[in-house]
């Protein structure tokens, strides 16, 4: 907990509370696993600057807390029968924290569940911290980083199988299904998200697979969304069934070039939002309009810090891992999309996902 107390210190704040899973798991060294998905079933971590650390857990989720968190003092209560807010308030009045600044989740905790803190802490000022733990949890230690790493190679092999299986004739489905079964045996255990769309459909954003044949001439746009042990990969390729028109070489070849210039930025002791002017600069000389960011982090979640944005000052440090993605989408006519994740180095960057050769737009025969 040494790096949350200086952050603590630093913004002048008595104590630390997550309860975002993603913040939580963080905070606390494991996941706790229905909480993704059970809103209600809140997991809540406080990190005092002085005194020893607290998770509250459901009564179901206590055992595996006690033999995976790395805070020993757990604190769990019945589901439906106590409200856990009303024990996070009782631990606070424990701890003395009925007063000062404590940072919070402001944008993630429901409503009535923070008049109801606010309630019974009238004296504490709630101070919002998403941007906090961003910074906190930006680094991944050696274990983190290596299994990102093994999810960002079994996602591109998976897309690399379904490009090389995949022929005119057959469905976005059994395109899918080639890259589950390869993504699950080169050890992924599950996926977050499986965008395939071909023709029209390779411009909608986060599609899943439909029963659209894919044809000659079609773009094929694969993002990978998979996860290991919760971490994440998110990589993306494009493909065209057949030989592809001097405009679709011209499009892909301007996202190539975009990529390989906001790369040549990327070292420690950059801030992201330089990256961003970089990716600005290119994209706009060649007269296309530009998105919001070029690329986001990556770890229990999708858009973790450093986001690649001109609004993010975040100065690049080794350890942390993110997504390069440029991105040109013509609705309802086709996308382009080439994602690639990116680990820094003590001297600069590592591309994690290099398995497929992204140089020239994909061929399918």
């Amino acid at each position: 907990m040494k790096r949350e107390r200086v952050f603590m210190q630093e913004k002048g704040l008595d104590a630390l509370v997550a309860i975002s899973p993603e913040n939580v798991a963080y905070s606390i060294g494991c996941v706790i696993p229905s909480q993704f998905f059970a809103r209600r079933r809140h997991a809540i971590s406080i990190i005092p600057l002085e005194g020893s650390p607290v998770l509250i857990v459901a009564d179901m989720e206590e055992g595996h807390a006690k033999s995976y968190s790395l805070i020993q003092d757990i604190r769990s209560y019945r589901e439906f029968l106590q409200d856990p807010i009303d024990l996070l308030a009782d631990v606070l009045n424990e701890k003395k924290l009925d007063h000062g600044r404590m940072g919070m989740e402001l944008t993630y905790i429901p409503t009535r569940d923070f008049e109801i803190l606010h309630k019974r802490l009238p004296k504490v000022e709630f101070v919002e911290c998403e941007e906090i733990f961003g910074e906190l949890y930006a680094i991944k230690n050696e274990k983190q980083i290596d299994i990102l790493r093994r999810v960002a190679r079994a996602a591109e092999k998976a897309i690399k199988e379904g490009f090389e299986t995949i022929r005119p004739g057959m469905n976005e489905y059994e395109l899918a299904r080639t890259m589950i079964n390869r993504f699950y045996s080169e050890g992924g255990d599950n996926i977050r998200l499986l965008t395939v769309g071909s023709g029209e459909r390779s411009s909608y954003p986060n599609v899943g697979p439909s029963d659209r044949v894919i044809k000659k001439g079609d773009l094929i746009r694969v993002d990978f969304l998979g996860l290991s042990e919760y971490f994440m990969s998110d990589v993306c390729r494009t493909a065209v069934v057949g030989e592809p028109t001097k405009k679709q070489k011209q499009i892909w070849h301007k996202l190539v070039e975009t990529k390989d210039k906001v790369l040549e930025t990327v070292k420690p002791g950059v801030k992201a939002c330089q990256i961003y002017d970089a990716y600005l600069k290119v994209w706009t000389s060649f007269g296309l309009n530009p998105l919001r960011f070029i690329g986001h982090g990556l770890g229990l979640s999708t858009h973790e810090r450093p986001l690649l944005s001109d609004f993010d000052k975040l100065v690049l440090q080794e350890g942390m891992v993110f997504c390069i993605e440029p991105l040109l989408l013509t609705p309802s006519v086709e996308g382009y999309h080439l994602e690639d994740e990116i680990l820094i180095t003590k001297d600069g960057y590592k591309i994690l996902t290099n398995l497929m050769d992204t140089s020239e737009l994909y061929e399918i025969r």
